[in-house]
């Protein structure tokens, strides 16, 4: 099936569809609901890894294709995040923190499509803030099926680390974003 895959960009709204189902069976607390949790990232992570693959073998990669793998990969997180939230495992601050990343980069990159560039500006440092959201998402959701498993009340002092990380790495990010389109947003500050 996926040798013959042309257009990655089906692979993209799998991910956000299975955020749906995801966000049913997610509970912080039973161990069954926990696996199935992980299963299902475990099968966003890999359609993220092949819409980028198949788009770049076929030659078929596009600025739509770009804009909407990322806008998948910032849903993902926005969902668990706010499941973990609506546990009360992780503050409102810390959501916040790390969505207003995703939300500047947007942004900033439909700013840069108002101007006419197409072109997609990837910092190293949004890809670290990708990598280590989604470490901190999966040493949560790893520390939680521990918890539940072996009964244990959850650490939420390690929940929060890991969170720590994810907002340091976002907030590190917004600002080398800002500074990188720096000259966006003063031309945009002066219409």
């Amino acid at each position: 099936m996926f040798r013959k895959l042309k257009r990655p960009n089906v692979l993209t709204a799998l991910r956000i569809v299975l955020i749906v189902p995801l966000c049913l069976v997610f509970h912080s607390q039973q161990v069954g609901a926990l696996w199935a949790s992980l299963g299902l990232l475990a099968a966003m992570g890999l359609t993220d890894l092949f819409d980028g693959y198949y788009a770049r073998k076929y030659n078929v990669a596009h600025r739509e294709g770009e804009l909407m793998d990322s806008m998948a990969d910032g849903f993902v997180r926005l969902s668990v995040f706010l499941l973990l939230l609506s546990d009360h495992l992780i503050p409102l601050w810390m959501v916040l923190m790390v969505m207003w990343r995703d939300l500047v980069s947007w942004s900033l990159r439909f700013m840069d499509l108002a101007r006419g560039r197409d072109e997609v500006h990837k910092r190293i440092s949004g890809k670290i803030n990708g990598l280590i959201q989604t470490v901190a998402i999966g040493g949560i959701l790893i520390a939680l099926l521990w918890a539940a498993s072996v009964s244990h009340p959850i650490n939420l002092l390690l929940v929060q680390l890991f969170m720590l990380a994810a907002v340091g790495t976002a907030l590190w990010s917004t600002l080398d974003l800002l500074f990188t389109h720096k000259q966006a947003v003063k031309a945009f500050l002066r219409r």
